[in-house]
């Protein structure tokens, strides 16, 4: 990689992964889970609420970014569930297909309200829908138009829709599904963004890019050993082994 430089980690906590992933709100608060159970904890570590969804399915990812409405997604069931702030459910389960997704493989929350994107990897499309289902818009031929084949996960942040594809790296859309940029990144499986920035994790190092002036950045402190990390209020949410490394940014260098 070229253009890059050096940031500087601390380490301000450490907290036992509970379950098989994680994912952190605005509000601080963690959200484990596994196949089928779902665990909130608070700022001090201390769980609050838990809920099994083995009836509904296997989970495959949460979004949390609305802290008060999480989004589960089950993709061998096809289908979405929206749980309150204690993890219950609103209603049952809404199937993909009755809203005219064929298959659905990565699935986030926009950032207009109340709205959810979904790739359609049988028909190479970006549909936005309304969280009650109706269809808002949609993209269509994205492998025809940008060569997408193996989209791992969709993103949207500061009304960037960020689309990962492991084979080619990182596309990017505004908030109406229009291609605007393309970072080259093939095997990145997994991004989080800030303001200017998008940081990932490749070769056990963590790694950020700065969009608008091109450069790298990466840091040796914290040897990594999952991609799957988070990013929120400035903090890093970093996986050794067992162990999240709560860590912020102290300093940079040449």
């Amino acid at each position: 990689m070229v253009g890059w430089s050096q940031f500087s980690l601390r380490t301000i906590q450490e907290i036992p992964l509970v379950k098989d992933a994680f994912r952190v709100d605005e509000l601080g608060y963690f959200t484990f889970f596994d196949q089928d159970m779902i665990e909130k904890y608070d700022t001090s570590n201390v769980l609050l609420f838990r809920q099994s969804l083995k009836s509904t399915g296997r989970i495959e990812n949460i979004d949390v970014s609305n802290p008060m409405k999480p989004l589960v997604f089950f993709e061998a069931q096809q289908s979405v569930l929206f749980l309150d702030n204690t993890l219950t459910p609103y209603q049952a389960s809404q199937q993909l297909s009755s809203l005219g997704v064929s298959y659905g493989t990565e699935i986030c929350y926009s950032n207009q309200p109340d709205r959810f994107w979904v790739y359609d990897q049988d028909n190479s499309r970006l549909l936005l829908f309304k969280n009650d289902g109706r269809k808002h818009l949609e993209t269509e031929n994205l492998m025809g138009l940008l060569d997408i084949q193996s989209p791992v996960q969709l993103l949207e942040k500061n009304n960037l829709l960020y689309l990962v594809d492991e084979f080619h790296g990182i596309f990017i859309f505004d908030m109406y599904g229009t291609f605007v940029d393309f970072i080259d990144l093939p095997e990145v499986q997994w991004i989080q963004a800030g303001e200017n920035n998008l940081y990932f994790v490749k070769d056990k190092k963590l790694w950020s890019f700065n969009r608008k002036t091109a450069q790298f950045f990466s840091t040796d402190e914290v040897p990594v050993t999952s991609p799957y990390f988070q990013y929120s209020k400035n903090r890093f949410y970093l996986i050794q082994d067992k162990t999240i490394r709560i860590c912020e940014i102290i300093k940079s260098k040449k």
